[in-house]
């Protein structure tokens, strides 16, 4: 009877034992398929807060970008020496200097003829300068052509550039 005793009772601890050792398994895989899906969760959601933060600085991007366009429009519409500041410096970076075309919304166009002598007293080896109204442009818009070469200073589209760089930088 001592060795049934005895039996029993080894059996009854292996069985608690294997049950105890079998019930932490099970607890381990549980807890790690929960860490599985408690890492996809938060990799989702890491996700979807670069994505809504992207759109967000995209928005940002764009509002900047609308505001500094329409201060810029209405600068260059109230200060003509502005204009004339950019043409200066669009001439300045052509290579080639002899005969010279801008274009730009007329009126002013209009207002930059009327100092066209300052352009020519900056550039003395310009022979040709026609500074032409063009319908298509609007204000703040320059279009600058020499012989060779043609620039391209529209304000959209150089606002349009500085996004995609700055949009790139912050990738």
């Amino acid at each position: 009877q001592e060795k049934v005793a005895e039996i029993e009772k080894d059996a009854y601890e292996k069985g608690y034992k294997d049950g105890q050792l079998q019930g932490i398994q099970e607890a381990n895989s549980a807890i790690k398929n929960i860490l599985i899906d408690c890492k996809s969760v938060l990799e989702s959601i890491e996700k979807e807060r670069k994505e809504c933060l992207e759109d967000e600085e995209e928005k940002v991007y764009f509002t900047i970008s609308n505001i500094a366009k329409q201060i810029l429009k209405k600068d260059l519409e109230l200060n003509p020496k502005l204009s004339l500041d950019f043409i200066k410096a669009a001439i300045d970076s052509l290579e080639h200097k002899l005969n010279i075309s801008i274009y730009l919304e007329p009126n002013t166009a209009s207002k930059i003829n009327e100092v066209k002598s300052l352009i020519l007293q900056d550039f003395p080896g310009l022979e040709n300068l026609n500074i032409i109204g063009d319908s298509k442009l609007k204000a703040g818009d320059l279009i600058v052509e020499s012989n060779r070469e043609k620039l391209d200073l529209r304000l959209e589209s150089q606002f349009e550039q500085l996004m995609k760089e700055i949009c790139q930088k912050n990738k």
